[in-house]
């Protein structure tokens, strides 16, 4: 029995032979591919059987007319189409969904994401196309390739960073030359010390800094502008410095922990120095430097999520360690492969540095016995040149020697700087694009509700940087003018017994009154004044108000100190477990810690 199937492209009724049943034709009329119902014509895209229309009556017909029953050469030509495209089409499967194609072992379409045999959309598919952003997937296939297109596109910028590199480089390998082999007393060798230390942090701080300038273009969808990334000294070093204080933060419980078990240790066994301390706990020393190690590289395996957070508004999960191992093991096959990346275009450079190290005297061309040697030798025939006789301890061959050996220096260095250079900008552009297609699972905070009370971690970390400030309250903490000028009659009174006693009698007898006075200036003078927060809560947010949400009066801001002193470790414990998150504390002096927020 013929099937009658209606096109959805021109709406016409077209007939089928039974044979077709189940397969894909081709309307021949507009080309619209259709799926032939299996079973009988009454299912579901089957034109309706019309009524059979009254039998007219038969008149003759004339010579060239068709009998009756005849195909119309034009019903016949269209029969062929429709019977070619048939044939054509008979083997093609498509979605009876969409219309879309389908292959042979197809069970979900490809292009609506339709379960065939369930008859409902795909969970997976579901899911990936109600996400918001770039499909997480994808950024294993692009960040190679948009890696590789960026760093040729900023080839300006790769080439100035190996020049700032270049820089750094060259002054620190003159800065531990001198500590090493010109300096014989303390004040030179600290200041050459010093320089030493301020270079070396200049080359993380500016890949840190540059990083989280092409992340936050990335991140806000702005336009890259390398004109306007401007060089400062001082700048990328307080930079470098945080680079490095920043696993210290991280781990910090852990290294108080650690802290704490050594020091308890000490104590049971009678240790009488620190270095006693460390060579009797149970690990020794080499132990400890290897258990240090490991504590200070592992929050390193979320240094990529950490640069996403710290181009954020609210950044402070980027020094939380818990934060940070939540989002790591959200996110772990990405940050895991960002890292892949980077130590494999970071491997050419660091295999050429030790290269250098181990096998061609030295990385510092200013202690490399092959390149001071080929420089005395320069010396020499130029003092034979002009008919002179210097020895190496001369002043004349040192000033000749020195511009030989920066020559030197800058050849050696700045290649390998502006190697560097290149595959540098090439992992920040692989950071800044897990921050792009991994958007929805990074845990980025967009906004905060005024008053949203703080957790245990992040007052903990605010309060360690308060505990470090502590001593400097007298000069951080000018809201209180009678309070200011108290605490710097005890630091004169501190000085003037300098003079007449030792260190020793001094912090016994003043020490005690020195930290407590600074302790509560710190904390109750800065608290109860307008910014309601001291520097290590504000560098996260966090304010102190009174319950109904209020600026503590300095009587109330007191209570709450006094408090905090009487009940240190186990008030502060009830933040972690309570649910308002308030401490011991808090609830005793009425206040609570909470997040200033997004008005």
């Amino acid at each position: 029995m013929p099937i009658q199937v209606r096109c959805r492209g021109c709406e016409k009724v077209l007939n089928a032979p039974d044979a077709a049943r189940g397969k894909v034709i081709k309307c021949p009329k507009c080309g619209t591919k259709l799926q032939l119902p299996a079973g009988d014509s009454t299912e579901a895209g089957a034109a309706p059987p019309q009524p059979a229309a009254k039998k007219p009556q038969q008149r003759p017909r004339k010579p060239d007319q068709p009998a009756a029953g005849d195909a119309a050469p034009e019903d016949m030509f269209a029969r062929m189409r429709f019977d070619d495209a048939m044939m054509e089409h008979a083997e093609e499967q498509i979605c009876p969904y969409c219309a879309g194609e389908l292959e042979e072992d197809d069970v979900i379409c490809p292009s609506c994401g339709m379960n065939l045999e369930t008859g409902r959309m795909d969970a997976k598919e579901q899911k990936k196309r109600t996400r918001k952003g770039a499909d997480p997937a994808l950024f294993y296939s692009k960040a190679w390739g948009e890696g590789w297109a960026f760093m040729l596109e900023q080839k300006g910028l790769a080439l100035r960073t190996g020049l700032i590199w270049m820089n750094f480089a060259l002054y620190m390998c003159i800065s531990i030359y001198m500590f090493e082999e010109w300096c014989k007393t303390g004040p030179t060798k600290t200041f050459w010390g010093a320089m030493t230390a301020l270079n070396l942090l200049g080359i993380p701080g500016w890949y840190w800094f540059l990083s989280l300038r092409i992340i936050s273009a990335e991140w806000y969808k702005e336009t890259l502008q390398p004109d306007r990334i401007h060089f400062d000294f001082f700048a990328n070093v307080s930079v470098g410095l945080r680079a490095i204080l920043w696993p210290f933060v991280v781990g910090l419980p852990v290294w108080l922990l650690l802290a704490a078990a050594i020091g308890g240790y000490a104590a049971v066994n009678g240790s009488s120095s620190p270095e006693d301390a460390i060579n009797d706990f149970p690990l020794g020393e080499q132990g400890l430097i290897i258990v240090g190690s490991i504590l200070f590289g592992l929050p390193f395996l979320a240094w990529p999520l950490a640069n996403v957070h710290l181009v954020t508004k609210y950044a402070h999960p980027a020094w939380i360690g818990w934060e940070l191992a939540k989002l790591f093991f959200r996110n772990a096959g990405a940050t895991l492969y960002t890292l892949l990346i980077s130590f494999v275009m970071a491997l050419p450079v660091v295999g050429i540095l030790a290269a250098l190290q181990f096998a061609a005297g030295g990385a510092n061309p200013f202690i490399n016995d092959h390149i001071t040697g080929l420089a005395d030798r320069i010396v020499s025939w130029f003092a034979d040149l002009i008919g002179e006789r210097w020895v190496e301890e001369s002043f004349m061959f040192g000033a000749v020697k020195a511009p030989i050996m920066l020559i030197f220096g800058a050849l050696m260095i700045a290649p390998l700087a502006i190697l560097a250079g290149f595959p540098a900008i090439f992992m920040m552009r692989v950071n800044a694009l897990l921050a792009h297609y991994r958007r929805n699972t990074l845990g980025v905070i967009q906004k905060i509700h005024p008053f949203t009370p703080a957790g245990f971690w992040i007052r903990f970390h605010a309060f360690c940087v308060d505990i470090c400030l502590v001593p400097l309250s007298s000069f951080l903490v000018t809201k209180e003018k009678k309070a200011v000028i108290v605490g710097q009659l005890i630091n004169v009174a501190i000085i003037g017994m300098l003079f007449r006693m030792s260190w020793e009698l001094v912090l016994l007898y003043a020490g005690p009154v020195f930290f407590i006075y600074n302790f509560w200036m710190y904390f109750a003078i800065q608290e109860s004044a307008s910014p309601k927060s001291t520097i290590g809560k504000d560098i996260f947010k966090l304010i102190v108000v009174t319950d109904d949400n209020k600026q503590m009066s300095i009587p109330q801001a007191t209570k709450r100190w006094f408090m905090m002193l009487v009940t240190p470790l186990i008030g502060a414990l009830f933040a972690a477990f309570s649910a308002d998150k308030k401490t011991l504390y808090d609830s005793m002096s009425g206040t609570k810690v909470v997040f200033a927020g997004d008005k």
